[in-house]
């Protein structure tokens, strides 16, 4: 294998999928759910709750064993962007469904860290930022943008 990226990111859209979807944390009062996108950055949100999967960076390919035994240590970080949007003003109430909601997500990844076996450990949140914000038509909105660092070692010849 060349690479665990395309086995570490598919697990995860589906645990990230299943996890919100079936928390009461993520339900909204219309009654919709929560909505996972994985691709470049949407220009407008879909649900209440929506966390944006948008690809892997910093992938990092260093040198582990040589010979026939030949294997590659590799580490990179999934980008994600965990919104709530909602109306009124109440800031407050963004941030801590955006919270609340990332508590679940890292608890679910603390119950798999290997993402399915296919790395050997993933570490939510090792850089983010959490942004308030209202969107054109005033609809309050709290993004938290976070990494999940994966590690893996890869065997090339197999």
């Amino acid at each position: 294998m060349a690479s665990s990226i395309p086995g570490a990111m598919g697990y995860w859209i589906n645990l990230a999928t299943t996890t919100l979807a079936a928390s009461p944390a993520s339900a909204s009062p219309d009654g919709s759910k929560p909505y996972v996108w994985f691709g470049a950055p949407l220009g407008r949100f879909i649900a209440p709750v929506t966390l944006q999967i948008t690809g892997a960076h910093e992938i990092i390919h260093q040198w582990a064993e040589l010979g026939v035994f030949y294997k590659i240590e590799e580490s990179y970080k999934i980008r994600n962007i965990l919104t709530s949007f909602a109306g009124g003003l109440d800031f407050q109430g963004r941030m801590t469904e955006v919270f609340s909601n990332f508590q679940l997500l890292t608890v679910a990844l603390a119950a798999d860290y290997t993402l399915g076996n296919n790395v050997r450990l993933s570490l939510p949140m090792v850089d983010g930022e959490y942004i308030p914000g209202a969107d054109p038509s005033g609809k309050t909105l709290g993004s938290l943008i976070f990494d999940i660092h994966c590690e893996a070692r890869i065997s090339s010849l197999t």
